[in-house]
């Protein structure tokens, strides 16, 4: 069809104005992001600008992270600051207290299970390492799991993969 150059110059102006401001807005509230979430973590403290130098280098890496320390001391919030930081911070924190389940509930909690792997398993239920996939994990006390489920944690972590029981 005979388009006029000035009618079609303006749409084309404003859509690429629009892509832009769409851009920039993004990066802006990544930004604001990665500051609030640092700002109310961390003080002035040598100790905690080193923690924070760390999680600023992981979150590009793609790797199981170990976050140790007493109780009360912060992991959580180190592992939310982290999170924030990464790639994945679109997807969600799948957070796990594994001392608050029993140990057979807790392996359906994180492997999920096939239908009749035990009696009541009429269907398929997926897990949080499923629900977790491309995103964040965060397992907390995971000293109260028993060693065999710790071993099957292990071998998660080195291979990226699972199998559900059943």
């Amino acid at each position: 069809k005979p388009f006029d150059e000035i009618e079609l110059e303006t749409p084309l102006a404003n859509a690429l104005e629009q892509y832009r401001l769409t851009k920039e807005v993004a990066s802006l509230r990544d930004q604001l992001h990665a500051q609030s979430t640092f700002s109310m973590l961390f003080d002035d403290s040598p100790r905690m600008a080193e923690v924070q130098q760390q999680i600023e280098r992981l979150a590009s890496a793609d790797v199981p992270v170990l976050i140790s320390g007493e109780s009360g001391t912060g992991k959580e919030l180190v592992a939310r600051a982290l999170h924030a930081s990464s790639l994945r911070r679109d997807k969600p924190l799948v957070k796990v207290n594994c001392s608050a389940l029993p140990q057979d509930l807790l392996e359906c909690e994180l492997f999920g299970f096939e239908r009749g792997a035990f009696a009541g398993a009429i269907q398929d239920k997926p897990g949080k390492f499923e629900f977790a996939s491309q995103a964040t994990m965060f397992l907390d006390e995971i000293s109260a799991m028993s060693l065999p489920l710790q071993g099957r944690l292990l071998r998660v972590m080195q291979e990226g993969q699972f199998a559900r029981p059943g």
